[in-house]
């Protein structure tokens, strides 16, 4: 049995979760209860984590929430907000406790394993083991039968700047790059927790024949397979495009993300552009557009960044788990 902390909202994104349903599915293959512990998430979520077989547990927001968990066997958490005193008693709860570190925490006591799928920001935590590395970025099956991708369509552009766009950056991406006569389509994906105004805004975009709109795609590695190029954020879209070959432009909207800018990856398997003080539209429609144009930085991104993430990640973070579990 295998308890998972992990949260997700229109403010906070989607990505903690979605990247544990890749390990979610390893797990449930190996014949493991999977119980899924949270104060947020969207009920589009719920469903498609009940319809894999997990039970989704919402705890109340109350100061004391730890002490009301139950004493479990291997907890993994893999979330930014939990408290220094909550990790504390999270230890004394949890028999094998599990973390998730994308850097974000600094003084936590000693863990039984931890996962940092950073390739250049390494891990300061004390653990018994570390799984480190890009051989740990998570991939859901749903991408494994779309690699190696098929024939992709010239002047196709993905764009997508996480589920709920919260800096409502589409727009005004996809408003410039639709005026270029070198963008054939242009594929825009969010989820139905995206503000309202850029829901509103992105449906007038449908005027244009070259757009296309999907709200809560099922078909997410299709729609990215065909891509000439993408546009998306740092997080778990960028390595899922990677994992499908597909040349990217990632922006860098917050802290946690900064790695993706510092990478030996960064302009060898994909173009970051750091958009956390100021977001300069113009400036990532020329380089999108640069890159559209180059098909020798698009061969080169599409060779390294496949080399990067293999898809194997999953299996090798539940072989992990499994081993602790059982010694």
């Amino acid at each position: 049995m295998v308890f998972i902390y992990a949260n997700a909202s229109r403010k906070l994104g989607f990505g903690h979760i979605m990247r544990q349903i890749a390990l979610i599915e390893a797990l449930i293959d190996q014949n493991q209860q999977v119980f899924l512990l949270c104060h947020e998430i969207t009920q589009e979520l719920v469903l498609k984590l009940e319809a894999t077989g997990v039970k989704v547990c919402q705890l109340e927001a109350e100061v004391d929430w730890v002490q009301k968990l139950p004493e479990m066997n291997t907890l993994i958490v893999d979330d930014y907000n939990v408290s220094d005193a909550d990790f504390e008693q999270l230890r004394k709860k949890a028999k094998r406790l599990v973390l998730f570190d994308d850097n974000t925490y600094l003084n936590l006591p000693f863990l039984d394993l931890i996962i940092n799928p950073s390739d250049f920001n390494k891990t300061d935590l004390l653990a018994n083991k570390t799984l480190q590395g890009s051989d740990f970025r998570l991939v859901r099956s749903e991408f494994i039968p779309y690699r190696p991708r098929p024939r992709f369509k010239p002047g196709y552009i993905f764009v997508c700047l996480g589920g709920s766009d919260a800096q409502a950056l589409s727009v005004a991406i996809c408003k410039m790059l639709l005026t270029s006569q070198q963008v054939t389509k242009i594929v825009l994906a969010v989820s139905s927790t995206c503000d309202h105004r850029t829901l509103y805004a992105l449906e007038g975009l449908k005027s244009s024949t070259k757009f296309e709109l999907h709200i809560d795609s099922n078909k997410l590695p299709m729609l990215m397979s065909d891509a000439d190029i993408a546009i998306t954020g740092a997080g778990g879209s960028l390595y899922e495009l990677m994992f499908l070959g597909v040349p990217s432009i990632a922006l860098v909207v917050a802290d946690n993300q900064s790695q993706a800018l510092y990478s030996p990856l960064n302009n060898n398997a994909y173009s970051a552009i750091d958009g956390r003080e100021e977001i300069d539209i113009i400036n990532i429609v020329d380089t999108a557009l640069l890159l559209l144009d180059s098909a020798d930085k698009k061969n080169v991104y599409t060779q390294q960044s496949a080399k990067v993430v293999d898809g194997l990640a999953a299996s090798r973070i539940c072989d992990a788990i499994l081993h602790l579990i059982r010694h």
